[in-house]
């Protein structure tokens, strides 16, 4: 069983065991992205045209358009019980990344505010329940009940910070062991409450994430 996506005819459901194929008709405005699948593999969740998100039933073919219009989607989790979508939203950075004329090393000044929203599915209200700070982006996302778990890669401000004061070289070599060496990013996990009443810094230096329902 897959579950695809083409540029023509957009998001298609193969069986390959029967040789079966089924297009979800009316999803020809994805836009590929962030996405994510519920717990039974029964529902589907992913950006659509700017701003919305697209959540399709893939039982029944049966799709919604949710408008989310807070920003990038850049993650998205489901709620155990289905009915909430948590997104990881990017925004413009705080304190965009910016290398002095003088600098020639090649440095990925990507970075965002990230922001963790949730999207009620049954009465398609959006709130906003913390904010993280700016990230080059987010690795990981999971969600249960009462928490989302949400895993932030740091941008190379420490880098770029180093080059336009000096203590690196402008010229710096990308292939030059000290970027792998004391400049690779890293990460850190945070703990959402799903109310948005406390976030948390929790472990650096994770790179994914999963969770599950107590028992």
């Amino acid at each position: 069983y897959y579950l695809c996506w083409c540029r023509k005819w957009g998001w298609w459901e193969m069986t390959l065991s029967r040789g079966e194929s089924y297009a979800y008709s009316g999803a020809e405005t994805y836009v590929p992205g962030a996405s994510g699948v519920n717990n039974t593999f029964s529902r589907w969740a992913g950006t659509a045209v700017e701003g919305e998100l697209l959540v399709i039933d893939l039982i029944s073919g049966g799709m919604r358009n949710y408008l989310v219009n807070a920003g990038e989607i850049g993650r998205v989790a489901w709620s155990p019980d289905d009915t909430k979508i948590y997104m990881a939203i990017r925004s413009a950075p705080e304190e965009p990344l910016l290398l002095n004329a003088v600098i020639t090393t090649s440095v990925d000044t990507r970075s965002a505010t990230i922001s963790i929203w949730r999207l009620d599915l049954v009465t398609g209200q959006v709130r906003q329940l913390a904010v993280l700070g700016d990230f080059y982006g987010v690795s990981s996302m999971a969600a249960t009940m009462d928490y989302v778990f949400v895993v932030g890669v740091e941008s190379n401000r420490r880098l770029v910070d180093d080059l336009n004061a000096g203590r690196l070289a402008a010229d710096t070599s990308p292939s030059d062991p000290i970027l792998t060496t004391n400049y690779l990013p890293g990460t850190t996990l945070f703990r959402v409450t799903t109310d948005g009443q406390e976030a948390f810094s929790i472990l650096a230096d994770v790179w994914g994430v999963v969770a599950r329902p107590r028992r």
